[in-house]
C-alpha cells in the first residue's frame, strides 16, 4: 500500500489494511508518513493466516500527533 501527503497542513497521514470477516472486522497495525506535504510511503501488510475472509478494506487518516482528525474506509 501507498500512502501519500498532498496537503500542507502540518499534519501526517496513516493508512492500514482491514479484514471482514462473517462476524466481525480486524482492524491491522496502522503505517505512517511523517515526511510532509508532496511525499508517500509504500508500506506493507498482510492478512493473518485462519479464518474465511468475507472482505477487505483500506482505512486512511489524518492526524494530528496521536489525535485523529479525519479518516475515510473502502472496501475493495
Amino acid at each position: 500500500m501507498t500512502v501519500r501527503d498532498t496537503s500542507s497542513d502540518g499534519h501526517h497521514v496513516q493508512i492500514r489494511l482491514l479484514v471482514g470477516y462473517a462476524d466481525t472486522t480486524d482492524y491491522l497495525q496502522w503505517h505512517y508518513n511523517y515526511d510532509g506535504a508532496g511525499t508517500s510511503a509504500v508500506v506493507n501488510s498482510y492478512v493473518p493466516a485462519g479464518g474465511q475472509i468475507a472482505d477487505v478494506g483500506i482505512e486512511v487518516a489524518t492526524y494530528e500527533g496521536s489525535s485523529l482528525i479525519s479518516h475515510c474506509i473502502k472496501w475493495v
